[in-house]
């Protein structure tokens, strides 16, 4: 399956890109990819190959170990400057 394009809005860093192999991708294949995604998990799951704790690592962005924290008042000031 080719790689798409996944788009990772940060409020601390710029945009992280993946490698795209294609330039448009409709909403109907990123739904039904996902759909196909979900019950290759479930099945994986039905089958006990995998703990529902592995595959929520798996699919997370993030590892269940990371803090992650957010300065919010620093952001607002920056994104709403007084005049």
């Amino acid at each position: 399956m080719p790689q798409r394009l996944r788009l990772i809005d940060n409020l601390t860093s710029p945009c992280l890109y993946r490698v795209m192999a294609v330039e448009t991708v409709t909403f109907e294949e990123l739904d039904r990819e996902h759909r196909e995604e979900r019950i290759r998990d479930a099945e994986r799951l039905r089958r006990g190959e995998i703990t529902p704790e592995a595959l929520q690592e798996e699919n997370s962005l993030f590892s269940m170990e990371a803090k992650i924290t957010c300065d919010l008042v620093r952001y607002l000031k920056k994104a709403y400057p007084l005049r």
